[in-house]
């Protein structure tokens, strides 16, 4: 990682009064991630924003207003409704399947968030059947179909055909379906690869949308940040969702996403540097160091234990002997690194989801100061 730039960080922390672990937000950056995608995606699909994995207000309409959508995937019904008094317009799919009775709470509300909810058993479409006809209201659903996830969902076509015909008495509209394939860019290539699973999956996708009537296919979604540049021009889908690609956390780096930048990145003071020492174990340590079976700079940070890994200084790693903490981790640097107190290290996160809004607001760096503080949506 490159050393000006998170002395520039730095000092922009200094200067904001940041004393404390940070999420910093490089606004540069993000703009790239997002214009790189919107150009990126093969012609022809909607793109649908995930808001577990941007869940902060100002940063889901940055995204949605550059990618030009008003779609939005929701996960947790409190997010669904805090996202929802930002954005009053927007369209939510249920990226899962929603317990009836949480359902019934949002369904009951006046006014509330337009949602299309996820349909995964012919059981639950019977229990949604029912809360739609309680409440008095046609509901719109989208039916989970397993394309190989094998994490839920409705496994053959001739499935999803018995449910359409079963809910033709129902005040229910189908919308279409989703079929989401995380997994396919992680077989290994003796198994054939991303590319065959992919294909695989397009298949799917078009064996259970043949099913569907002409006014059911609103919605035909599949994708996720780590597939989204791998679906071409002319497919059954209709759109693609997308989350943490414009932030770009380590978990998501990939070939495909070679040309995007980590545009998040938690910044954090550290304490103090001493010694390493196993604790009770000093002279063992002291052997160890000179021996060089043991480094022999540790730093403890202010807080930690976050689903992060250290990017700077360079060379900076976990102690794996003392373990993670929340209050003061430790980490270990390489004998040529000095750092004195009250510096900033920075760790890139692994995941946005979560991550985000563990630090109440994030730092909006604009590449020399932190010109903007935007809230996040309280965990709930």
């Amino acid at each position: 990682m490159d050393h000006a730039y998170f002395s520039r960080l730095e000092t922009a922390l200094i200067d904001d009064k940041r004393f404390r672990p940070t999420l910093v937000l490089d606004k540069a950056r993000l703009a790239h991630n997002v214009a790189a995608i919107r150009d990126g995606v093969a012609p022809g699909y909607q793109l649908r924003v995930v808001d577990k994995s941007l869940a902060v207000p100002k940063l889901l309409a940055f995204v949605t207003e550059h990618l030009r959508t008003d779609r939005i995937m929701t996960f947790h019904l409190p997010v669904t409704k805090a996202v929802a008094q930002s954005f009053p317009n927007a369209e939510f799919l249920l990226g899962k399947p929603m317990p009836v009775a949480a359902a019934g709470l949002v369904v009951g509300e006046p006014h509330g968030p337009r949602i299309t909810w996820l349909i995964d058993t012919s059981a639950r479409l019977q229990q949604y059947g029912d809360l739609a006809r309680q409440s008095g209201q046609i509901l719109s659903i989208v039916f989970e179909v397993n394309v190989g996830l094998n994490r839920g969902g409705l496994d053959h076509p001739d499935q999803l055909s018995r449910c359409l015909e079963f809910m033709t008495d129902l005040p229910l509209k189908c919308m279409g379906i989703m079929g989401y394939e995380a997994h396919a860019n992680h077989l290994p290539k003796l198994l054939g690869g991303g590319t065959r699973e992919l294909n695989k999956v397009r298949r799917r996708i078009a064996e259970f949308v043949a099913q569907l009537g002409p006014d059911q296919r609103q919605i035909i979604n599949t994708a996720g940040s780590s597939t989204i540049f791998d679906h071409p021009a002319g497919a059954e889908a209709t759109e693609l969702s997308v989350g943490s690609l414009a932030v770009l956390p380590s978990d998501f780096d990939a070939p495909a996403s070679a040309h995007l930048k980590p545009a998040v990145f938690i910044a954090t003071p550290i304490l103090k540097q001493e010694d390493l020492a196993i604790p009770g174990l000093d002279r063992l340590s002291v052997t160890l160091r000179r021996l060089n079976l043991m480094r022999r700079k540790a730093v403890y940070l202010y807080s930690g234990k976050w689903m992060a890994n250290p990017v700077y200084p360079a060379g900076m790693k976990p102690q794996s002997q003392m373990g993670q903490s929340s209050n003061q981790t430790i980490y270990t640097l390489p004998n040529s690194v000095t750092v004195e107190p009250d510096s900033y290290c920075f760790l890139r996160p692994t995941q946005s989801e979560f991550v985000l809004q563990q630090f109440g607001d994030i730092a909006v760096f604009d590449g020399e100061k932190i010109g903007e503080s935007w809230p996040a949506i309280p965990l709930r």
